[in-house]
């Protein structure tokens, strides 16, 4: 055989060689690429079928508290039919908690602000010093849960430190004489601590909304002026 014709058989060979191994690459990554597409379609059907199960959830959870509310109040409203045969006071629906809740905050906000210079600093009546308003916890002088009928009063609300707030606990506070009020205001506070009939008054959803209407309105109005 010519020399030439063997060196064209050869590279004949060699070309046939390369294209195979191209071809037997290329069928691999066809492979791999179709598992990837199966791998990558069983992961996305998994997560719709959470996420359908996960919004089931969510519609069943918040079904079950809409008809236990509603149970609730059923329940309420029954029990006072029978409190008000024999004379004795309704029980007072719980809805009215949030935004009574909403009212406080809105007053406690009030205290704040009105108690807050330009530069976000107030005084610790505990201490008197200078403080950023963020160092310091709200503390009441009749604590909320002794004297209810004080909680939504901003004179009982002052800015003190933790850890006095912390030794306070439930007790009447003792640094209410460090307080800028007057000998009135005191009085004030305590005349409406020692008045049984407010502490077990009950009031409802109408009070707690003017409330909270009314100190929206001033804190708004407070903060356009702090940050003016």
């Amino acid at each position: 055989m010519p020399k030439q014709l063997t060196k064209t058989a050869q590279k004949a060979n060699d070309v046939y060689k390369r294209k195979k191994k191209i071809a037997q690459q290329e069928k691999k990554l066809e492979e791999k690429l179709a598992k990837r597409l199966v791998s990558e379609k069983k992961k996305y059907d998994k997560l719709i079928e959470n996420q359908k199960a996960k919004i089931q959830e969510q519609y069943d959870k918040r079904l079950a508290n809409r008809l236990k509310k509603i149970k609730t109040e059923y329940e309420r409203m029954r029990k006072n039919k029978k409190r008000k045969v024999y004379g004795k006071k309704a029980i007072q629906n719980k809805s009215n908690e949030k935004i009574k809740q909403k009212a406080f905050s809105e007053v406690q906000k009030r205290a704040k602000l009105s108690r807050t210079d330009k530069n976000w600093t107030l005084i610790r009546v505990d201490t008197w010093k200078r403080v950023h308003r963020r160092k310091v916890q709200w503390g009441h002088i009749y604590s909320k849960k002794n004297f209810p009928m004080l909680a939504f009063e901003i004179l009982n609300i002052w800015p003190i430190g933790a850890m006095t707030n912390k030794l306070q606990w439930d007790t009447t506070a003792d640094w209410i004489d460090k307080t800028p009020l007057t000998e009135i205001e005191k009085g004030y506070l305590k005349q409406k601590s020692e008045n049984k009939t407010l502490k077990h008054k009950l009031l409802d959803r109408e009070h707690y909304q003017g409330m909270y209407d009314k100190y929206k309105k001033l804190n708004d109005k407070r903060l356009e002026e702090l940050v003016n």
